[in-house]
């Protein structure tokens, strides 16, 4: 799940950049939260609540300071959270690329833009996410996305294949590592498996073919699961997903 925070202190454009990230992100299955503040201030309290984001949609000029001061902020502390601003003003544009902005929308185009915007907030997220430690009674494991193949899951426990054949367990729930990896490419075939995308080779009758190094390996796909594995390879192959 991708965690947004959106500052504006304009109630009315509030609501329109929430309820358009939402209708995109919702357009293309991908599970966000978002909260919304009306003063960065808001924001950073909410941050040293231990409330961290990975995407900050941030007006310029806001009552308590300048939305620039707050993204500093929020890249000082924070180095990979992705932020976008979303002005009235033109007078900001390159100052705002020194924080290492994904976008400076100007608020009369928001509706126009945010659809590219989106695509390479995604894209970013990604490239910045690409890697997760999980831990287990006997230690840990870092393993990179494009190094899974498959999660299986047996009841609540979970073991994750990689690509040089090595495995890890860990306890945890598929669905949320569904809700977590669906970004990064990944489809649940099955009750029991998350399939990372990039690895299907074929897909069968009832089952799934994928494909890492020489080794082949038949996963089972549910029934009511067909239609939207197939909506979904194709999404990812032509690169929209």
């Amino acid at each position: 799940m991708i965690r947004i925070a959106v500052v504006d202190d304009d109630l009315d454009m509030l609501e329109e950049i929430k309820y358009g990230i939402l209708r995109q992100f919702k357009e293309r299955r991908i599970s966000i939260s978002i909260d919304t503040f009306t003063t960065g201030s808001q924001l950073m309290k909410e941050i040293e609540n231990n409330c961290l984001f990975d995407v900050v949609f941030l007006d310029i000029e806001l009552p308590d300071r300048l939305g620039l001061e707050i993204a500093k902020l929020l890249k000082d502390a924070y180095r990979n959270i992705i932020i976008a601003f979303v002005t009235s003003f033109d007078n900001y544009v390159y100052d705002a690329f020194d924080y290492d902005v994904i976008a400076y929308m100007r608020k009369q185009e928001f509706g126009t833009r945010l659809c590219n915007v989106i695509d390479r907030i995604i894209k970013k997220y990604k490239e910045l996410f690409n890697k997760k430690l999980f831990k287990n009674s006997d230690g840990q494991h870092m393993a990179k996305t494009q190094d899974i193949v498959y999660f299986e899951s047996d009841d609540h426990s979970i073991t994750i294949y990689e690509n040089n054949e090595y495995r890890f367990e860990i306890t945890g729930s598929l669905k949320n590592l569904e809700e977590e990896y669906y970004v990064l490419g990944f489809f649940r075939i099955h009750t029991g498996y998350l399939v990372n995308l990039d690895y299907v080779f074929s897909i069968e009758q009832n089952k799934v073919i994928v494909k890492y190094g020489d080794k082949f390996k038949d996963l089972p796909v549910s029934r009511g699961r067909m239609k939207a594995l197939k909506s979904a390879y194709q999404q990812y192959i032509r690169g929209v997903r």
